[in-house]
């Protein structure tokens, strides 16, 4: 199987280097063989690494739908009876953002400064 990989080329103090105005990136490719099957996988890898990695990209997976349903404003309790159907490689619809529960959820990390000062943008009149 063909694999690539690119990264973007910074300088000495983490910036990016530019070339007409853009980003500068290097690429490298190469080929590896994964073997064709599941089972041809296991037989070259071993069951326990196969399991590994699935268990690895199934976690970065869970983490995105959950970083997505959380800034949707939904709780940890319809987020956690989500993950209790789901099943990896399903097809997640898009959560629809209700503003106020993300607001609800955002205010509740913030520390009292800040929730002050959004008060005040709000207009509320804290005596």
């Amino acid at each position: 199987m063909d694999v690539s990989a690119k990264f973007q080329v910074k300088d000495e103090e983490g910036n990016a280097v530019l070339i007409d105005g853009k980003p500068e990136w290097k690429e490298v490719s190469g080929t590896y063989n994964f073997g064709d099957t599941l089972d041809e996988a296991v037989d070259m890898f071993g069951a326990d690494v196969v399991f590994s990695n699935f268990v690895a990209n199934g976690k970065v997976a869970i983490q995105g739908i959950m970083r997505a349903k959380m800034k949707a404003g939904l709780t940890q309790e319809a987020i956690q009876t989500f993950l209790s159907g789901y099943k990896l490689g399903m097809v997640v619809e898009r959560t629809q953002v209700d503003p106020l529960e993300a607001v609800k959820a955002a205010f509740a990390t913030w520390s009292p400064e800040k929730k002050m000062e959004y008060l005040k943008q709000l207009g509320v009149d804290i005596a």
